[in-house]
């Protein structure tokens, strides 16, 4: 009796290796700040490889799973129910966000000052949301200029129209075109196979990504037992400051000069400072 594909350990599973990553890269920010930032660069090259493959995984699997339908019939009950279940799962992922955003309120409590905030950070992503494209506008970008444009810049959208149209092309070519769906489903294996290799460094990336992360984000800003020393100290100035008594750190008073004494003689005693003591 053939047996089926045996089962991974708990602990090769890809959540169960992110999760691994993400505990050892706090523990790495927290104890070790100026080793998790400087592997960086290691977070950022796994990102980019990742990047790397979307597009060609993207390009194969839609070739592929177009060429093998039966008819544009077909094709077109298919992409209507894809097209509904994407409006409803986003209708869905926006509700949930807004509800999460209103109840739980992320960030509300960090100790940051906005005007320390570097607002260049997001300059960019504000001009874009400020400059919508229209309609139109979006409908001419999802066009690429040049096939090898649409890769090279990693424009999904672009990518993705190429796809259906050469999915579609392949599937009008009938057998003419079996030689080359067989290639193209090589290629599938292939990139499918890469992106499984990749996984294997997810641990590692995930590590060192939440490191750098919690260090170049200010760790005191989400550190409880920090903000309570900062409050206290915040306050106990203001009180000095208020009553015109002195901080703990703030150097003595100097003794009195006999100016003080004669300019304090016309007024009460208790409102004169008490000269030191010989």
């Amino acid at each position: 009796m053939a047996q089926g594909p045996k089962k991974k350990a708990w602990y090769r599973q890809l959540w169960v290796q992110v999760l691994i990553g993400m505990g050892v890269g706090v523990l790495l920010g927290h104890l070790a700040p100026q080793t998790g930032e400087s592997m960086k660069p290691l977070g950022d090259a796994f990102i980019k490889l990742i990047k790397m493959i979307i597009a060609p995984i993207i390009f194969v699997t839609v070739v592929a799973g177009l060429a093998k339908m039966s008819n544009m019939k077909e094709f077109g009950r298919i992409g209507v129910r894809a097209v509904i279940i994407f409006e409803v799962i986003s209708t869905l992922a926006l509700v949930v966000g807004l509800a999460v955003g209103i109840l739980v309120r992320p960030g509300a409590g960090l100790n940051a000052d906005p005007a320390s905030l570097d607002a260049g950070a997001v300059s960019a992503y504000a001009s874009r949301s400020a400059s919508a494209p229209g309609s139109v506008e979006f409908f001419m970008n999802v066009i690429p200029e040049t096939v090898v444009g649409a890769f090279a810049t990693g424009y999904i959208l672009q990518v993705l129209f190429f796809s259906i149209l050469f999915g579609l092309a392949l599937l009008r070519l009938g057998e003419k075109g079996r030689p080359l769906m067989s290639l193209i489903e090589t290629l599938s294996a292939a990139m499918f196979a890469a992106i499984c290799s990749l996984n294997g460094l997810s641990l590692g990336a995930c590590a060192i990504t939440v490191a750098s992360t919690l260090t170049t984000a200010q760790r005191t800003a989400i550190n409880p037992r920090t903000r309570r020393k900062r409050r206290r100290l915040s306050m106990s100035l203001k009180s000095s400051a208020v009553s015109g008594k002195c901080s703990p750190m703030s150097p003595r008073p100097a003794a009195p000069s006999s100016a003080s004494h004669t300019a304090c003689s016309s007024t009460s005693a208790s409102e004169c400072p008490a000269s030191p003591r010989s």
